[in-house]
């Protein structure tokens, strides 16, 4: 970027320097200024040529005059060219110090840029991975607490399985102690039932008892009665016979009296009468006998009477001890079972809001953790999206600096390449100028050298008047033009 602006500015300051030349070869020449002018000597050294042309050196001297007056105004617009010139060069070469400074700024910039790109590429790329890792390890957190989450119910279904089992098992225990429980009300109803008979028995048995002792009230009333007809009985018949023995012994004795009898007859009778006394003492005995055993057998059976009451009330009091104490035992027994049950179902109940308990407490624990890691989830995810977000709104940040980068870039190149351009055309017009006026005072030099062939511009300057003048307004208006091309194109670069 340098080596242009060298050696525009050598472009520029070589028609400097041969403006420089050509001022210093015309200041010998016509100078207004100058108290020895190059027209003078020639006048002075030949005054006969001046004589015999007089009037054209009259004409010649206006033409002079006015030669001198446009050599004036074109050295005043050569000075103003040059000045003009080198305001140019000035103000070019603040341009090119300004192109130089912003071509630094461009380079500065734009190596900036790519190592502020190649930073945030690589810190894209860093988060990118980071950003990766860590939805890679969320994937993998996200699957392990799913897949912990599944053990977790599928532990809660087991959970609850064993619930329903130990449910269904502490229902089929309670129907079964109910069933229990009915059998004992059951095999208390009949304990119930069977005292209830034992007691009807025993009111039987006491009906019995009391028919039994009037029974027994009675056949004693009856074989007393019995025992009595039969000893009257047998008396009456012992006396009959004794009266009918009594009445045969009358007879006898009244037919012994009448008759006498034998000694056989007497002994027989004698017999006879002792038989019968004999037969009497052994009725006599026999009713003794009888009677004593009779009211023996009778005493017998009041002592089997008094032994059947004694026993009769004996096993009253042993059936009703036993049915104390079956009544007893039934409330103990149903009482310990009513505890028995009442404890098992209480410890299978505890047992039961235990394990309902700790299922409990073990599904909140797997939903908080459920809950937690879906709230981590959640967070991670937040925090994600907003990292995202900042980086997504960095990168388009990032993208609108480098856009505007790229824009201000492009500006300025587009500015450079105005400058350089309007730098080349004021070089170029600069060029042009400081060549078409160094053209012009060369020309003007030379002529004004020329003044020892001054005859022969006296001999032509009546025929070539018009032509001369021509001449001398052909550069006027070509250093007008030249300097109103200038004065655009800088007002084309200042604008």
């Amino acid at each position: 970027m340098q080596t242009p602006i060298t050696t525009r500015a050598s472009s520029l300051e070589l028609p400097q320097k041969s403006s420089s030349v050509v001022r210093k070869l015309k200041t010998p020449g016509f100078d207004s200024d100058s108290p020895n002018p190059i027209i003078r000597t020639p006048k002075e050294k030949n005054p006969k040529v001046v004589d015999r042309r007089s009037p054209r050196n009259i004409v010649t001297e206006d033409e002079l005059k006015k030669a001198k007056d446009q050599l004036g105004s074109t050295e005043s617009s050569k000075r103003r060219a040059e000045l003009e010139a080198e305001e140019a060069k000035k103000h070019l070469d603040v341009m090119s110090a300004k192109l130089e400074q912003t071509q630094k700024q461009l380079d500065e910039l734009s190596e900036s840029d790519d190592a502020r790109i190649q930073e945030l590429r690589k810190i894209s790329q860093d988060r990118d991975r980071a950003w990766q890792s860590e939805l890679e390890a969320l994937q993998k957190q996200q699957s392990f607490e799913s897949a912990a989450l599944a053990s977790a119910m599928n532990e809660a279904q087991k959970l609850k399985g064993q619930l329903e089992r130990v449910s269904q098992s502490a229902h089929k225990e309670i129907q079964s102690l109910r069933d229990e429980l009915a059998e004992t009300l059951e095999l208390v109803e009949k304990l119930r039932e069977e005292v209830n008979e034992s007691r009807e028995n025993e009111t039987r048995a006491r009906e019995e008892v009391t028919r039994a002792e009037m029974e027994l009230e009675v056949l004693k009333t009856v074989n007393a009665v019995k025992s009595d007809d039969y000893l009257v009985s047998e008396l009456e018949e012992s006396k009959n016979r004794v009266k009918t023995l009594e009445e045969l012994v009358g007879k006898m004795s009244a037919e012994v009296t009448k008759s006498p009898l034998s000694e056989n007859d007497e002994s027989e009778l004698e017999n006879e009468v002792g038989r019968l006394r004999a037969e009497l003492d052994a009725a006599e005995k026999s009713y003794r006998d009888e009677y004593i055993q009779s009211t023996l057998e009778i005493r017998n059976a009041y002592e089997l009477v008094e032994r059947a009451k004694s026993e009769f009330s004996h096993r009253e009091a042993e059936l009703k001890a036993e049915l104390e104490e079956l009544k007893e035992k039934s409330s103990v027994k149903e009482n310990e079972l009513k505890k028995i049950e009442l404890k098992k179902l209480e410890s299978q109940i505890r047992s039961v809001m235990e394990e309902n308990e700790m299922l409990k407490s073990e599904i909140e624990k797997k939903e908080i953790e459920r809950s937690r890691a879906n709230d981590e989830v959640l967070i991670k995810l937040e925090s994600l999206a907003d990292e995202a977000a900042k980086s997504s709104k960095k990168a388009e940040r990032v993208a609108e600096e480098l856009d505007a980068t790229q824009v201000s870039n492009s500006e300025m190149e587009a500015e450079l390449r105005r400058l350089k351009v309007q730098s080349d055309q004021w070089r170029k017009a600069a060029e042009a100028a400081a060549t078409m006026l160094s053209s012009v005072n060369n020309g003007k030099h030379v002529e004004r050298t020329g003044s020892m062939e001054h005859h022969k511009i006296g001999r032509k300057m009546g025929s070539e008047h018009s032509d001369d003048t021509d001449d001398d307004e052909s550069p006027k208006k070509w250093n007008g033009n030249v300097l109103r091309k200038i004065g655009v194109m800088l007002k084309k670069g200042q604008k």
